[in-house]
């Protein structure tokens, strides 16, 4: 996959990127990853990561296979038109690009605000 060389992402299209949480979930799981994953195994890993958070209905909490198809048809077409992730359909692989770089310190302020309210400040 091919990397930027001067990623130039608008301030809106970033809010727009990490407006939904599977997309800040997917963009935290990539930038840990130096190659890129295969979309089956990133969909997996997602599907761990954000199972169940408290007893609740099971009949509310998506499915895996719901994740999935959101991940493959709502989030990762979005991600891939801001150009923060290039999406090999072929070898169906997902990296990001330097723009999702770029990206890190907003997404990492994005889970400070996250954990401070999920601890009631």
């Amino acid at each position: 996959m091919i990397r930027d060389r001067t990623p130039d992402l608008p301030l809106d299209t970033a809010l727009r990127v990490l407006d939904a949480g599977p997309r800040r979930r997917t963009l935290r799981c990539l930038l840990d990853e130096p190659d890129a994953v295969a979309i089956a195994e990133l969909a997996d890993r997602l599907y761990r990561a954000s199972g169940p958070s408290a007893p609740t209905d099971a009949s509310t909490e998506p499915s895996r296979l719901d994740r999935h198809i959101g991940l493959i048809h709502v989030h990762l077409p979005l991600l891939e038109r801001a150009g923060v992730v290039e999406v090999d359909r072929r070898r169906r692989v997902v990296a990001t690009t330097d723009a999702a770089d770029a990206l890190a310190p907003l997404l990492s302020a994005v889970g400070a605000f996250e954990r401070r309210r999920s601890a009631g400040f």
